[in-house]
Parts: structure tokens; sequence; C-alpha cells
């Protein structure tokens, strides 16, 4: 009888921890590759860890790659980016008021960020983020990318995804039109030194392009009397001569493209060379 209260006791005691673990604690798991997710739901803080699965992992290479078969990580990380953030968490975009960019899929290629992305408002409830990211594969390639997101109380979600040139410089509003609505400047570089500029406007909810613009001897913004941005001057080197190298780029060959209306036209009176492309 002793033998069966102390069972019965044991086993009440097993069951109250269990239920405050479930109250206090979302649990996730994934049965295929051996993750576990503990996140206290006051806190939103946890405890990440992933075993080895070696069904699919020869053992050798699990003991290399999961340091004794397990890692655990503070939740807090994986919000930015970890396994576990991205595979329970992927909707869990926005954390103490940041937006934070998970890992995702554009043209079939799936990338990791890999920087703090930059956000801008757009109105109440449309954000605008910029952020460097590479492609989870081996080759690892880098690409800057452009997102637009909507903002609703304190969730996120992202509508749209852009690339740019290889590495994400800024983004910067810009209201050329004077009707409110703010264009999208969104910078990058691409190679050694090749300097790329791309020009969104909101359209239906969507990023539409309305202007591109890149050079390896650099572009530069163009302001008006009231420090308000008219023009991009597009510098052009002299490839046509033998010899010649992008370490001396010529600071009397541009072109100057400026903003009327509502899109960029070519200014023959201030350009210094007659070339209408906007990439060279």
């Amino acid at each position: 009888m002793l033998k069966t209260n102390k069972v019965f006791i044991v086993a009440l005691f097993l069951s109250i921890v269990l239920n405050i673990i479930l109250i206090v604690y979302d649990v996730r798991l994934d049965d295929d590759a051996y993750y576990v997710l503990l996140r206290n739901r006051f806190t939103g803080l946890g405890l990440g860890i992933e075993l080895c699965n070696q069904k699919t992992t020869p053992q050798k290479q699990c003991m290399n790659d999961h340091k004794n078969s397990f890692e655990i990580w503070h939740f807090a990380h994986t919000v930015h980016g970890g396994v576990a953030g991205n595979r329970f968490y992927p909707s869990l975009e926005q954390k103490n008021n940041q937006i934070v960019t998970p890992s995702f899929t554009f043209n079939k290629l799936q990338y990791n960020p890999t920087s703090d992305p930059q956000t801008l408002s757009l109105s109440d409830s449309l954000v605008v983020v910029g952020f460097q990211a590479r492609t989870a594969d081996s080759v690892s390639v880098p690409t800057s990318f452009i997102a637009l997101g909507k903002k609703n109380g304190e969730k996120f979600k992202y509508l749209q995804y852009l690339s740019g040139n290889d590495y994400y410089s800024k983004l910067e509003l810009h209201d050329l039109a004077s009707d409110g609505i703010s264009e999208i400047f969104f910078w990058s570089t691409g190679g050694a030194h090749h300097q790329d500029l791309d020009v969104y406007k909101i359209h239906n909810k969507k990023l539409e392009k309305i202007f591109t613009a890149g050079s390896a001897c650099g572009l530069d913004e163009l302001k008006d009397g009231r420090g308000r941005l008219s023009a991009i001057k597009i510098y052009f080197g002299k490839l046509d001569v033998p010899g010649w190298s992008y370490a001396d780029c010529p600071s009397d060959r541009y072109t100057v493209w400026k903003w009327e209306k509502d899109k960029f036209i070519f200014d023959k009176k201030q350009s210094s060379v007659n070339e209408q492309s906007t990439v060279e």
C-alpha cells in the first residue's frame, strides 16, 4: 500500500511538472532531423537542441558536424537566422520592435541573411527592408536584397523580395514627385567597385522598378537649390583607350538623368557625353 502511494505521488508530481512546462513553454519538435525547441511563452526566450540523425548522416560526420551529436543555442540568437528559429518560427519576424529577416527562397535558391536589416517606414502599414544575404549552399554566393513588408500591430509579413548586386549598401527614400509617396533608392555594389542603383515606387502594394543605373566609375546624386534630389549623374570610363583601367576613372565623362514628372530622363545639356545607356 505504501509503495502504491509513493508511485502515485511521484506520478502526480511528474504530471504537475509536465503541465507547468507545457503551460510556460511552447514546445516544437521535428522528428526527421531531431530538432527540439523550448520557448518561454512569456519571455520569448528558450533553448534549442539539434540532435544528429544517424539514419541520414554517417556517424563520423555526425560527430564532426554536431560536436558530440548535439548543439544548444539561445533562442534570442535563432530569431536572427539560426536553424531552430527558421525551422519552427518562420513567421516570427519582429522582436523588440525590430524587423528581422528569416531565411527565405528567391528564384528557387535558399538564402540566409548575413547582416542586420535596414528598415524604413513607407506608411503606417508598409515598410521596406534592405539587407545582405548569401545562398545557403556550399558555394555561398553573396546577394543584396530589398524586401517590402506589411505591419499589422505587432505582426509582420513579407510581401515581396527583389535582389540587387553582390553587396548591400543602403536604402534611401526620396519624394521625387512631391506627392507624399516616397520613391525607394536601393544602392548596392558588385565585384571590386561597381556601383549600382535601382529606384522603385510602390504600386498596388508591390515594388515596381522605374530606373536603374550602374557604373564601375561611380554614381552621384545631384540636388536642387532646396536640397532635394533632382538628378543622377553616371560616370563613364574610357573603354576605347588601350591600356586604360578603372583605377583612372575620369571625372569629366558623365551623363545626367533628371527627374521629370514621374520618371528619370536623359539631360543632354548637363551631360558631357551623349551616352544614353544608364549602365556602363
